[in-house]
């Protein structure tokens, strides 16, 4: 099987996946259906639409991939959406008018199950370090006090061209899954470890701030560990003002 590059123009190098030890035997045509070329998972869903989840789910199970190293970036809400699937990962689904600001969510939040969140895009003062800082709507920050934490010097809001530019995102939608967007590793994710130990759903923007989505913690990192994030969690209950 043959698939286009990325400009559309020429065909791509494939890698066969053998997979008849860990899935069984497996129909001749099974088989040249998982010659595929290596990149990102939204690549194969939108090249080869006719795949079947159980070889998507193979695929993603033999290979590792680099979803931050895709012609489509920055990444859909909807192609965030098909990778929770793919990876059996559950969620609940929500659309709503657009929030710019915790404050504007708070009559939706109410009636949503599980902890509702914010999220920081910072910079230190010599622009040469980006922190995204996940935390609960609850939890107070002092920025000084958490610069002192990341020992990052003084920590500034960054601009929203800088937020476009390495998270792919415009203000309002900044959220945890901006950060597969990071393809050249410049942003630290800083999740607030509390945040990491409730009981229930974490609900973020999923990349847009007209929907919400909630996914439990573990399977959070199970999305981010997959896309090669290593996020710092960080002990926030000492970095309230006062």
């Amino acid at each position: 099987m043959a698939l286009l590059d990325r400009s559309g123009k020429g065909h791509v190098k494939s890698h066969q996946i053998h997979c008849r030890q860990s899935y069984g035997p497996m129909s001749g045509r099974s088989r040249r259906l998982l010659r595929f070329p290596v990149f990102p998972l939204s690549h194969i869903i939108i090249a080869r639409p006719d795949l079947s989840l159980y070889l998507i789910k193979t695929m993603i199970n033999e290979m590792s991939y680099q979803l931050i190293n895709t012609a489509s970036w920055p990444l859909t809400p909807d192609v965030l959406l098909e990778l929770l699937q793919a990876m059996d990962i559950p969620y609940t689904h929500h659309h709503h008018p657009a929030f710019f600001t915790a404050a504007e969510g708070t009559e939706f939040e109410a009636g949503v199950p599980g902890a509702h969140g914010r999220n920081l895009f910072l910079r230190d003062q010599k622009k040469t370090r980006y922190f995204l800082v996940t935390a609960r709507n609850e939890t107070a920050i002092d920025l000084k006090k958490l610069a002192g934490a990341l020992d990052a010097g003084k920590l500034s809001f960054a601009s929203a061209d800088d937020l476009w530019n390495m998270l792919g995102v415009r203000p309002g939608s900044v959220c945890p899954y901006a950060i597969i967007n990071d393809r050249n590793k410049r942003v630290i994710l800083v999740l607030e470890a509390a945040m990491m130990q409730v009981d229930g759903p974490l609900n973020f923007h999923p990349l847009v701030n007209t929907q919400t989505i909630g996914v439990d913690p573990d399977d959070m990192l199970k999305l981010l560990t997959r896309c090669d994030i290593r996020p710092l969690c960080l002990d926030m209950q000492g970095l309230a003002p006062g």
